[in-house]
C-alpha cells in the first residue's frame, strides 16, 4: 500500500541553481544563466541581422 501512495504523490519540481544554499554554486549559476541569455541575445541579432540582407 505504502509504493502505491508514494507513486501518487505529485514530483517536487527542481529548485533552480539560482537558490542554491551555498554562495559560490548561486554566483557560478548567475554567471552561467547571464552568459547564456548574453549569447542567445547576439545569436537572434545576427539572425535578424542576417534574414533582414537577405530579403
Amino acid at each position: 500500500m505504502s509504493e502505491i501512495e508514494e507513486e501518487k504523490e505529485p514530483k517536487k519540481p527542481k529548485k533552480s541553481l539560482r537558490d542554491h544554499p551555498l554562495l559560490i554554486v548561486r554566483i557560478f549559476a548567475n554567471i552561467g544563466f547571464y552568459l547564456w541569455i548574453t549569447v542567445m541575445a547576439i545569436g537572434a541579432f545576427f539572425a535578424w541581422l542576417i534574414s533582414l540582407l537577405f530579403i
